[in-house]
């Protein structure tokens, strides 16, 4: 069976364009728009990565990985963002993110993080 990657985005096109590169790469992915509606259906074994972008209503890329840290379950997350300053890539860190990328990201920057991801567990 593929390895699975969710990606957790508000907006569709990222979603979309995001979902086409991986399953061209022969993951399987699962897409939602928001925190909230992950973690009510978030699978919990069998999962490659989550790529989660940092700024969304109602729940931040970083509440999300609090959340997983919470219930113990250890998915390693890429952070996606516009910002990457130095505050938030210490938050991030305290989160257990550690692969993170600022976009606009070129697609084997992407590809690379989700290799790496398997080093992250």
């Amino acid at each position: 069976m593929k390895p699975c990657v969710i990606i957790v985005d508000d907006d569709d096109a990222v979603r979309d364009s995001l979902s086409a590169l991986l399953e061209c790469e022969g993951f399987r992915v699962q897409t939602f728009c928001s925190g909230r509606h992950f973690l009510g259906a978030a699978p919990q074994r069998d999962v490659h990565c989550l790529i989660v972008d940092m700024h969304m209503p109602g729940m931040s890329g970083l509440q999300i990985a609090n959340c997983l840290k919470r219930d113990n379950r250890n998915i390693p997350i890429i952070l996606i963002t516009g910002n990457l300053g130095t505050a938030l890539k210490i938050q991030a860190e305290k989160c257990g993110i550690t692969i993170m990328l600022e976009k606009p990201f070129q697609n084997g920057a992407l590809l690379d993080a989700v290799s790496n991801c398997q080093n992250h567990r």
